[in-house]
């Protein structure tokens, strides 16, 4: 069975193809919009995006695609049933039906719980698993930056992107 699945490749090929993915895939589902898929993989335990080798362990990988990226995420060995996946802007809700019980959950807090940059044992992804909700947290504005006073550039305002502060232009003596 093979684990790496390029998500990207299907996605471009439009909703259809997208939601024809889904129907026919085990543990694979599609939004309603057919621009997101997401599927539960058996993976090679060390490398998740690899297919296990016959006879050895398994480890299980969701992989989640959209327009432009493609996360994955280390799940625990447990018994998946089922995958759905629903798209209310801004988040994107994911539910696993596992273990006689339906884990609902989002991409915010896979990333927070189970990211795919730190290692995690059996044990400590079960737990991460379990703790699931949905909790999702909007973030939180920035404050708005504040005009000062400089006594050499004078007022200086802030512009209109993070990294821009705009002053009054001043002469330099060293040019015309």
């Amino acid at each position: 069975m093979n684990a790496n699945i390029n998500l990207l490749d299907i996605i471009g090929k439009g909703p259809d193809a997208v939601r024809a993915f889904a129907a026919i895939t085990l543990l694979a589902a599609a939004d309603e919009g057919g621009l997101r898929i997401a599927i539960i993989r058996p993976a090679h335990p060390d490398w998740p995006n690899a297919a296990p080798e016959p006879g050895g362990p398994v480890a299980y990988t969701l992989k989640i695609g959209q327009p432009l990226s493609e996360m994955m995420f280390s799940l625990p060995n447990v018994t998946y049933r089922a995958a759905r996946i629903t798209s209310t802007f801004p988040v994107l809700t994911l539910e696993i039906d596992a273990n006689g019980r339906t884990i609902r959950t989002n991409i915010q807090e896979l990333s927070r719980l189970l990211s795919p940059w730190s290692v995690k044992t059996e044990a400590e992804k079960q737990a991460a698993f379990s703790n699931l909700s949905g909790a999702y947290e909007f973030p939180k504005p920035r404050p708005r930056r504040e005009a000062f006073q400089s006594r050499r550039l004078g007022r200086i305002e802030p512009g209109d992107f993070d990294v821009t502060w705009m002053a009054e232009p001043i002469p330099v003596l060293l040019f015309d």
